[in-house]
């Protein structure tokens, strides 16, 4: 800290998604998800040697959201000299939108008359544990072909009025979330337009590995196993109409992979070929479906209703 006044501030974060604003040139369309997502907790440590200055300043440990830019402080502390203090706090809920900021908040404490010239000090720093976070279409937007914080791979995906929506021609899939996820639920609204495969993906593995759960055939719902080749594992009877939303739950808890619809149990399977994996949502066959806003509940905050 340089000679700051009271009042005057800085930054110190780890940066775990990027936007195209962030990169000066398109030579190779880079993709990105989030590695920090609501839930979780953040931990460091602070310490601090004042070389001049009447106060010792203050600190806020803060996340900043992508589509806004707003910046989220979750409250002062005071620094004292040469001691370590441990600042620890949950990432709140950013109503859908992604994080591309997390850290601490620098702030002068000291006036004019003695401006704070202070040596800080970061050590232990992480971000931890289980999320629930939302993605809301309506604050994503379509950056280098791709709509954030997804990857697509075939199929032409537009974001309309704060649906993600999808029309190809053959198999169609976008990813997203943390690669190495083990149990984990994925809710969102699917709306069919054509077509007979509307699908939520579980622990997928790129684009010839993990499952798919969903509309799959006039009247039907399946789990499908995907080892390079889809393999339907389970089907059931089901009279989803196009043109109507349905609320569409995906779950993969151990070896179990459950599909509800409207809040209702139609399927469950048991296979242990994937332990992990991204998330995502798609279809295996021509045709048009509308996705509202995901819901991801991971670990413990799975079954959880905040």
């Amino acid at each position: 800290m340089d000679r700051m006044d009271r009042g005057d501030s800085c930054r110190i974060y780890y940066k775990p998604f990027y936007k195209r604003e962030d990169f000066s040139d398109e030579r190779y369309n880079p993709v990105f998800s989030p590695t920090v997502y609501s839930g979780q907790t953040v931990s460091m440590q602070l310490d601090m040697e004042l070389l001049n200055g009447w106060e010792c300043p203050g600190a806020a440990p803060y996340i900043r959201t992508a589509g806004d830019g707003e910046i989220h402080k979750q409250g002062y502390i005071q620094l004292e000299k040469d001691t370590w203090k441990e600042i620890t706090f949950r990432i709140p809920d950013t109503n859908g939108d992604l994080i591309d900021e997390v850290g601490i908040v620098l702030e002068g404490w000291s006036p004019a008359k003695a401006k704070t010239l202070a040596v800080v000090y970061l050590d232990d720093f992480s971000v931890t544990g289980d999320s629930c976070y939302s993605i809301d279409f309506g604050k994503q937007r379509k950056e280098f072909g791709q709509i954030t914080p997804f990857a697509m791979d075939h199929g032409a995906w537009e974001l309309e009025e704060g649906r993600l929506c999808l029309m190809c021609y053959e198999d169609a899939f976008a990813y997203a979330g943390n690669y190495y996820a083990k149990d984990y639920s994925v809710t969102t609204t699917i709306c069919p337009i054509t077509g007979e495969n509307h699908l939520l993906l579980l622990r997928a593995q790129g684009a010839k590995r993990g499952y798919a759960l969903g509309f799959s055939g006039q009247g039907k719902v399946a789990v499908y196993k995907n080892d390079f080749g889809f393999l339907r594992l389970a089907e059931a009877d089901f009279g989803w109409e196009t043109g109507k939303a349905y609320e569409m739950e995906a779950c993969a808890r151990g070896a179990e992979l459950s599909l509800s619809v409207n809040g209702k149990e139609l399927l469950k399977v048991r296979d242990d070929t994937f332990a992990y994996g991204m998330f995502g949502c798609g279809s295996l066959s021509m045709g048009r479906t509308e996705f509202g806003s995901f819901r991801i509940r991971t670990g413990h905050y799975m079954g959880w209703g905040g």
